[in-house]
């Protein structure tokens, strides 16, 4: 449930988290109809696809798999090691994204 604590923060359960998250990216993308894939450099990506991102800042970030978890237009949530990134289309040009089977 969404509740405003005594401190005046703003919480809500993961559940709520997830929808707010899937909300804000399909109105990004264009509405409901939108494909959930990411498209950059004439690779696609879509949930479930295992990424690195080989101009990530440290090595160990570089190496590290991510597991996307949403995916459209405009960026990427992905997972990895119980964390949770969302990148933007930015982010990613930055950094780069290769499918982790890709040498």
């Amino acid at each position: 449930m969404t509740a405003v604590t005594a401190a005046g923060w703003w919480e809500e359960s993961p559940a709520e988290a997830a929808v707010a998250d899937r909300q804000y990216w399909t109105a990004r993308d264009g509405g409901e109809d939108a494909e959930p894939v990411f498209e950059i450099d004439g690779q696609r990506y879509e949930a479930g696809d295992r990424v690195r991102f080989p101009r990530a800042a440290t090595r160990k970030d570089r190496d590290r798999t991510y597991e996307i978890t949403e995916a459209g237009a405009g960026g990427i949530t992905a997972e990895a090691d119980g964390c949770r990134y969302q990148l933007s289309r930015g982010d990613i040009a930055a950094i780069g994204i290769t499918h982790a089977d890709q040498k």
